[in-house]
């Protein structure tokens, strides 16, 4: 269920609707500004491995909705 959900956020939101919005908003300069900036953030997070942190972070589980 996750899976379908987020692949659904990443077409039919993100590739159809966001990304368009972008590339007539923005010139090519910003574009490639934009698109460093998430890379110096992808190449942080994968650096610091975050899912390590969860435990810590979280007291419990959250409830499952039957």
């Amino acid at each position: 269920m996750l899976k379908e959900q987020v692949s659904h956020h990443a077409h039919d939101e993100e590739e159809a609707k966001l990304f368009p919005l972008l590339r007539e908003s923005m010139d090519a300069d910003e574009l490639a500004g934009l698109g460093n900036e998430i890379l110096v953030l992808f190449e942080d997070l994968l650096a610091s491995e975050p899912r390590w942190q969860v435990p810590q972070q979280t007291d419990e589980a959250a409830a499952l909705r039957a």
